[in-house]
């Protein structure tokens, strides 16, 4: 587990108030400061009936890690994307 709660891997949060665990997985573009973490962020959240985020991680992965540049030849935006675990 990560230190910060952005860092790229998965995480976990105890809420002191009712004990309760929530889990996600972060995936950030290489090379990013933590000052830029927040501004372009995503999340997604993965059905609650046992399926997970792995399908969700592998289909959205040109958020964090674009293939290449997009149709208008700018630059290609990267995300943050925090992937939440029921």
């Amino acid at each position: 587990m990560s230190s910060s709660s952005f860092d790229p891997g998965a995480h976990r949060f105890m809420s002191p108030a009712t004990g309760m665990v929530l889990e996600y997985i972060v995936h950030r573009p290489a090379g990013i400061s933590n000052d830029n973490v927040r501004r372009k962020f995503i999340m997604a959240q993965c059905p609650g009936w046992g399926i997970g985020s792995g399908y969700l991680q592998r289909g959205l992965s040109d958020l964090w890690a674009p293939s290449s540049k997009s149709d208008n030849d700018t630059e290609a935006t990267a995300y943050t994307v925090v992937f939440l675990h029921p």
